[in-house]
């Protein structure tokens, strides 16, 4: 890497707008490493993908996922009566969150 694509200038400004301080080394370092993996990018970019699908991931991974299948829910009532408390035909839990003033 002769040149860097980053310079400290660009740095110090990007560094300013994200509200961080670097002094100039710093700056000089980050420019140097941003620049290492931009160059990187470009050698990623060329290379071949004719004939390659695009994919999300690097393994062929499938959800596993099994068959909805309908069947008779619990009883309300006997439900209920295991529960500590109920009122109105519901759980009361107690409250958590109070009223706004």
């Amino acid at each position: 890497m002769s040149e860097n694509l980053i310079g400290k200038e660009e740095v110090l400004r990007i560094a300013k707008l994200a509200r961080l301080s670097f002094d100039n080394s710093e700056a000089e370092q980050l420019s140097s490493e941003l620049s290492g993996v931009l160059e990187h990018f470009g050698v990623m970019q060329s290379a071949e993908t004719t004939g390659t699908a695009p994919m999300a991931h690097a393994m062929d991974i499938t959800n596993v996922l099994r068959p909805d299948v309908i069947r008779d829910s619990l009883d309300r009532d006997e439900v209920l009566s295991c529960a500590p408390a109920v009122s109105e035909n519901r759980f009361l839990v107690p409250r958590i969150i109070r009223e706004a003033p």
